[in-house]
């Protein structure tokens, strides 16, 4: 059984008691190959986070287990480390194993593209006030 916590890049960028964890389980047997694994935790992050694409790549993927592998864990991106966790779950009676994913910042800015005559200079939020206010001139006249 593994249970899975899920948090967005924005949600990252909350304080921790303002982060909103999307949780989930999934229950797989420890000879499943370390692709369906993978692909079930892409199928969880699609239904969780929504995110337009995904890739593995884009996330964060820990595990620890209660009681063997502290908070918060090792590394669960190969197939060298989906081995090593499978034999620290058969070192226990604790069949629960804990997987945090965290979606990566992205590099891009996708508001960027979006706005066509935006000026590079300036930062989105000065734009605005000046959009705003030319508007609002225009209004009055």
């Amino acid at each position: 059984m593994y249970a899975l916590s899920l948090t967005s890049a924005i949600n990252m960028k909350k304080p921790a008691a303002r982060r909103a964890v999307k949780s989930q389980l999934l229950q797989l047997l420890s000879d499943h190959p370390w692709d369906a694994l993978k692909a079930q935790i892409l199928q969880k992050i699609s239904i969780s986070l929504r995110p337009r694409t995904i890739e593995f790549d884009h996330y964060t993927v820990l595990f620890y287990i209660s009681r063997v592998i502290p908070k918060p864990g090792m590394p669960l991106t190969t197939l060298q480390q989906h081995a090593f966790m499978i034999k620290q779950v058969g070192k226990t009676k604790n069949s629960i194993v804990n997987i945090t994913i965290t979606e990566n910042e992205k590099d891009g800015d996708e508001e960027k593209e979006n706005d066509v005559d935006a000026d590079a200079d300036e930062p989105r939020s000065k734009r605005l006030k000046v959009r705003i206010c030319v508007l609002s001139w225009h209004y009055k006249n």
